[in-house]
């Protein structure tokens, strides 16, 4: 895609700039929930479930210091109580521990301090532990010039694909969205911007039919950098299984979007339910004859009112494959919101009945893993006033650089492009960050007597119903 491509959008047989003050590629302007124009935005029933909830059994109950929390673990210190909070931060900690001195001993000194600040400073990231936002990130959000530089990114190494799922942007791409891999050349001249503790290698697609992604895992072990990525494990064969335990990757997300193949294989076309549960019990059977501690193995289902009902059954897929010996000591569970862009409209979870909460959290304190609740409801989503997801940098397909991955899947990638704060291979990450535009972002993201950032427009970690409304919003940021 050349500069002046980048300028324009394909959307429903209409092109469109990505540069109008009000997007007209989108139907409505959501914030938080998907069926509502936002200027007309009720709250009054939202709030009577809210009540019922708490009433039942004090699930989504807001407590004044959770308004301290980094905005990633409110939602699930809101659901479960701050008790399961301490055991979750207990068993991370216990588990970091362990794994960080088996990497010492096999890797040296270097593996053993990065992987151990991936576990402190990382935001929010895959495999972050964030502990040191637990103190600083109420200074930080308040004083944004005392941010750290960046030593953690997120990096898409693929916008090729290979299936259909029927929640993914790719699936409904436009005309104008680049398809290609990310080559090791690349991926080193982003890399050796930074001093990195972490990286998530990601994409709108399946980083395996990258012909360099080994190449690029085999970069980061040479590195000592803890290395995530996310896959679906439907086309994993037995050599990239060995390949990847060798490499001792620091951890993976897979992604399954149900827990029966009724309900999974719909969702997840072109992949199938019985194989991708195959290869996931295969793979733990090597990493335990291997005696590895590594990759902790995560898991992921994005929540939709087509597989809102098997919540609690997900809890027990997982924890069928093990516990913490077999998934890894940092293993957890993440049930997580839908993508926030019009064709995913009808597939939209207003609310969860408490019923389906109950169960799910009940089951989950039962594992000896973590289990996560992230943006599944509007209106359980904290303000963007706790957000610190601007301190992991997301870098797009051909270097772009925009604030966090959140505000990537919206499906209006050519406005995200066109918009980047800049591009890694016209400039350096040190100058991008440092730029003034950068900086405003920076100032403003957590100021909610401000207006919304254009960035943040239809997040779905965070709610901006309010501000926006209030504030209004800056299409330049």
């Amino acid at each position: 895609m050349n500069d002046n491509e980048k300028n324009y959008i394909l959307r429903f047989n209409k092109i469109y700039s990505v540069n109008e003050a009000h997007p007209p590629w989108r139907k409505n302007l959501q914030f938080g929930d998907v069926n509502t124009v936002w200027t007309g935005l009720d709250n009054s029933s939202i709030d009577k479930m809210e009540r019922n909830n708490i009433l039942k059994g004090a699930i989504g109950q807001h407590r004044w210091w959770m308004s301290l929390l980094p905005g990633g673990i409110y939602t699930t210190t809101k659901m479960f109580g701050g008790k399961y909070l301490l055991r979750c931060a207990w068993n991370m900690l216990s588990a970091y521990f362990k794994t960080s001195l088996y990497l010492n001993k096999k890797y040296g000194f270097d593996a053993f301090k990065k992987f151990l600040e991936t576990k402190i400073f990382v935001p929010v990231g895959e495999g972050a532990g964030a502990a040191f936002y637990f103190i600083s990130s109420p200074i930080i959000r308040r004083f944004p010039i005392l941010a750290p530089f960046p030593r953690w990114v997120e990096i898409e190494v693929t916008t090729v694909c290979n299936k259909k799922c029927t929640h993914c942007e790719h699936t409904h791409w436009g005309q104008t969205q680049e398809q290609r891999h990310l080559t090791i050349e690349e991926y080193k001249h982003i890399i050796d911007q930074f001093d990195l503790t972490w990286v998530h290698t990601t994409g709108e697609g399946s980083s395996f039919l990258n012909k360099d992604f080994f190449k690029i895992m085999a970069e980061n072990r040479r590195r000592n950098i803890p290395h995530y990525f996310v896959d679906h494990f439907d086309d994993l064969n037995d050599e990239q299984m060995e390949t990847i335990l060798n490499y001792d990757i620091a951890g993976i997300y897979i992604s399954i979007d149900g827990a029966s193949p009724v309900t999974y294989n719909p969702v997840r076309i072109g992949c199938d339910f019985n194989r991708v549960v195959k290869n996931i019990r295969k793979f733990i059977d090597k990493k335990m004859e291997k005696r590895l501690l590594l990759p902790e193995l995560n898991f992921r289902m994005v929540v939709t009112n087509e597989n809102v009902h098997e919540m609690p059954l997900f809890v027990e897929l997982i924890k069928s494959f093990g516990g913490k010996r077999e998934l890894g000591g940092g293993a957890r569970l993440d049930f997580v919101g839908v993508l926030n862009f019009d064709e995913n409209e009808q597939k939209f979870v207003h609310t969860i009945s408490y019923e389906i909460y109950k169960e799910t959290i009940d089951k989950a304190k039962t594992c000896d893993f973590n289990v996560i609740l992230s943006h599944i409801e509007p209106s359980q989503n904290p303000p963007s006033s706790q957000c610190i997801c601007w301190l992991e940098p997301y870098i797009l397909m051909g270097g772009d650089v925009i604030p966090c991955c959140t505000v990537l899947m919206s499906n209006n990638r050519e406005y995200l492009h066109a918009n980047a704060f800049g591009n890694l291979f016209k400039q350096s990450f040190k100058d991008i960050w440092n730029s003034p535009r950068y900086k405003e972002f920076r100032r403003i993201i957590n100021d909610d007597s401000k207006q919304v950032p254009g960035f943040c427009v239809n997040c779905r970690a965070y709610d901006n119903t309010k501000r926006a409304i209030r504030n209004g919003i800056r299409w330049d940021l």
